[in-house]
């Protein structure tokens, strides 16, 4: 069994208005305060790694977690909402659609989600080391 937890240093908010508009940090931080405990935890219990976000978590990252781990017989879970809430994290490629995860829901610009990313797999290599 095994434990870790790492802080989210989270950037300067990047609320997008429209696909070429950003809303200033200034008055997003008014509107929307930073959280104040956005974290990345992970446990190991045997051979299944469970890891929560807090955030609406990329499944296209959660399968390149669950198929790293898989290769070294790890079983690997990714949940959302474990506690504070930081937006979507989705890979930075789909940053500037305009959909509705990505413009609305992406808070903290593009490289949030490979940010978020390379934290859970530097937590996770830890993990089952």
């Amino acid at each position: 069994m095994a434990a870790a937890t790492i802080n989210l240093n989270l950037p300067d908010y990047h609320f997008r208005i429209s696909t070429t508009r950003n809303l200033s940090t200034g008055v997003t931080k008014k509107l929307m305060p930073l959280p104040e405990n956005a974290v990345l935890q992970a446990i190991r219990l045997g051979n299944m790694v469970w890891v929560t976000t807090p955030c609406d978590f990329s499944g296209e990252y959660a399968l390149q977690l669950k198929n790293r781990l898989a290769v070294k017989g790890f079983d690997a879970n990714v949940t959302s909402f474990n506690g504070s809430y930081v937006g979507y994290i989705i890979p930075g490629r789909y940053f500037y659609l305009d959909e509705y995860e990505p413009k609305t829901m992406g808070f903290f610009g593009p490289a949030m989600g490979d940010y978020t990313f390379d934290l859970i797999n530097q937590m996770t290599n830890i993990l089952i080391n």
